[in-house]
């Protein structure tokens, strides 16, 4: 069995102290390198998350990952987005209306109504029973803001070891209510189906569920119950966490827009501009501010800089992100229309790059679209679309969204919002 260290320790010097990596060729080869691992969980949140695919590096990486890779296929991610992430919309957005103010609007927190919709979506990618009920989904969301919280510890201003007992006692409870009967029942059905094909083992994939669970048990069968355990937190709060906290940035650079530029309003129902506007949104506001790698071996860069083997480093995203060498002229201005490189992410280095960049990539902003029935749309760049038709805006009874005040990281306590349309 492939199993973690019995008791993970953080590894590394603190994150002030790894070496900074500003400039960006030096950023995108160091990612690319093969002689370069992620650190990142294997660090704090090592006891929730060392094991899963992003503390993996060489084969063992590639191999998980290529398993996963299915979930991010365009037909599986057109049904998760059509059957379940729209419905998911447009129930809360009716929950809301039903709860009308006095003053005629209706009104939500970005945040929760983020969180929510995504935890739908997520653990039916994951394979979790039972979590149809509004009272289960209810307690899946604390387990994925714990998870999220623990997850990105690094950042936080609080007490580590506390942050991560939360995480471990949400994992606990994760196991309890949903994960071991669902991993159970699609253990079952796989031993059904195997079965059933004895000379070859062959599995009809129109006859399995099609969710993370089932894959790793067709597909990765040396992974025990523990491993996946975590490799489904991980798909939870990166699936769920990473875009609960990009979409309000995405959404406040997108109405400071509009405010400058009204003739544009039209175009925040349109997936090609919607699509734009997050990838230059997510491109100023990454999900973290630095990737944290070391390095395998001596690695020689192409400016001439040679990074010894062993050694920490932060490629800071903020810097890389916002270089001139990347995006061109004004950086720091958020620009929809803004023209990129043939060779430049529009998200930068929002979603890595190389052999670790984030696989959840299409999920959150689409597959590869030449018309408007082929690929697919996206969950952030659907978001979007979604909310500006009901006509999304800031709460002008609320105030304005409050920052945390808790982690370094870039992200809101509060962002509550009104939708003029319903």
């Amino acid at each position: 069995m492939e199993t973690p260290p019995a008791t993970p320790t953080a590894v590394g010097p603190a994150v002030a102290d790894m070496t900074r990596i500003t400039e960006p060729t030096e950023a995108v080869e160091l990612l690319r390198s093969a002689d370069v691992e992620t650190v990142l969980h294997m660090r704090d949140s090592a006891p929730l998350l060392e094991g899963s695919v992003l503390t993996l590096s060489g084969r063992r990486h590639l191999d998980r990952r290529r398993i996963e890779a299915r979930l991010m296929a365009r037909d599986a991610l057109r049904h998760y987005e059509d059957a379940v992430l729209v419905p998911a919309i447009g129930a809360r957005l009716a929950e809301r209306t039903a709860r009308r103010r006095d003053d005629g609007l209706v009104d939500d927190d970005l945040l929760v109504l983020v969180r929510r919709v995504l935890v739908q979506l997520t653990a039916r990618m994951i394979g979790l029973d039972g979590t149809d009920d509004a009272s289960e989904l209810e307690r899946l969301y604390d387990c994925a803001e714990r998870f999220g919280e623990a997850a990105s510890v690094e950042w936080s201003l609080g007490d580590h070891t506390e942050i991560v007992r939360r995480g471990l006692a949400a994992s606990d409870e994760f196991v309890d209510r949903w994960f071991a009967t669902s991993l159970a029942r699609r253990r079952a059905i796989v031993d059904r189906h195997r079965a059933a094909s004895p000379s070859n083992g062959s599995l009809p994939a129109s006859d399995l569920p099609v969710d993370l669970l089932t894959m790793l048990l067709v597909h990765a069968s040396e992974l025990d119950d523990d491993l996946i355990r975590r490799e489904a937190i991980f798909f939870l709060l990166a699936s769920s966490s990473t875009t609960t906290h990009a979409a309000p940035h995405v959404v406040m650079e997108i109405l400071d827009w509009l405010d400058a530029h009204p003739d544009d309003r039209p175009l925040l129902e349109d997936v090609d501009f919607a699509k734009c506007a997050v990838n230059e949104g997510l491109r100023l506001h990454p999900p973290v501010p630095a990737l944290l790698k070391r390095t395998l071996t001596d690695v020689t860069l192409s400016t001439g800089r040679v990074v010894p083997a062993g050694e920490f480093l932060a490629v800071d995203l903020d810097a890389v992100n916002r270089s001139p060498d990347v995006v061109g002229p004004d950086p720091e201005r958020f620009d929809p229309r803004r023209p990129y490189a043939r060779s430049a992410h529009p998200y930068a280095l929002s979603f890595g790059d190389g052999p670790h960049m984030c696989l959840g990539r299409p999920l959150a902003t689409s597959t590869t679209r030449t018309g408007p029935d082929d690929g697919t749309v996206g969950t952030l760049v659907r978001l979007v679309v979604e909310l500006g038709a009901a006509g999304i805006a800031l709460d002008p009874a609320a105030g304005l969204p409050q920052p945390r005040t808790d982690t370094s990281v870039d992200r809101f306590a509060t962002f509550p919002v009104v939708f003029t349309r319903l």
